[in-house]
């Protein structure tokens, strides 16, 4: 074989690599902008969730913490599935644990149960973690290596942009804006004290429904990535 027809062989599975490598890394990149997404949106629900389940100081804190616990106790357990399953699938099954976790929410906000809020976001951390731990070396090995600290850049700047965008999802579908006063609290009859509340906790439904179908869909985008 010449020389030249050897380069032009090698210049061409070059370029089909790189295609290959584009819907994955598109797929990976979004993952950083979801972690984003959660992280600064539970700071959003600490002030919104002590308001509608009436909760102290410390009960509050709880509420972030949860999920950096979440994170210590899936440290190395993140890492045996990824040794175990692979990058791809490690991804798939850190979506599949983050939806469940989002659908947590739902009995946990209609019975405005403390508890459960917690353990959703327990779970939901779990996923997030795992996501997390693959998501960064396999968006590094998704081209060439000497670009490879060009693909987390860009990464870290899309989770960046989560964090402008969380607040105006917060306050569009999360925060209703009615505060009441002391006075206007201790007037009111325990029925319509209920019924705000109840209102208060509904509130977070919508943006945590929209999650599991989000997950849904990215995952199976993944399996279809993994069968290329």
């Amino acid at each position: 074989m010449q020389p030249n027809q050897t380069v032009i062989k090698s210049s061409v599975r070059q370029s089909l690599t790189k295609k290959e490598f584009v819907l994955p890394f598109i797929l990976v990149t979004f993952l950083f902008f979801l972690w984003g997404m959660v992280h600064n949106l539970n700071g959003i629900l600490i002030p919104h969730l002590k308001k509608a389940c009436q909760l102290n100081n410390t009960q509050s804190i709880y509420i972030d913490q949860v999920v950096y616990f979440a994170y210590f106790l899936m440290a190395i357990p993140a890492g045996m599935i990824l040794k175990k399953w692979g990058y791809k699938n490690g991804i798939i099954a850190g979506l599949i644990l983050a939806g469940i976790g989002s659908l947590i929410f739902l009995p946990a906000a209609g019975g405005r149960i403390y508890p459960l809020f917690l353990f959703a976001l327990f779970v939901v951390g779990c996923g997030i973690a795992i996501l997390e731990t693959a998501a960064n070396p396999y968006s590094a090995i998704l081209g060439e290596p000497e670009t490879a600290s060009s693909r987390l850049n860009l990464g870290a700047a899309i989770n960046g942009l989560a964090v402008v965008i969380a607040p105006i999802v917060g306050s569009i579908f999360i925060f209703s804006g009615i505060n009441h006063t002391e006075g206007q609290w201790a007037a009111m009859s325990v029925v319509k004290q209920a019924e705000y509340l109840d209102m208060e906790s509904a509130s977070v439904k919508l943006p945590i429904c929209l999650l599991p179908v989000g997950l849904s869909w990215w995952q199976y985008f993944f399996l279809l990535s993994c069968q290329r």
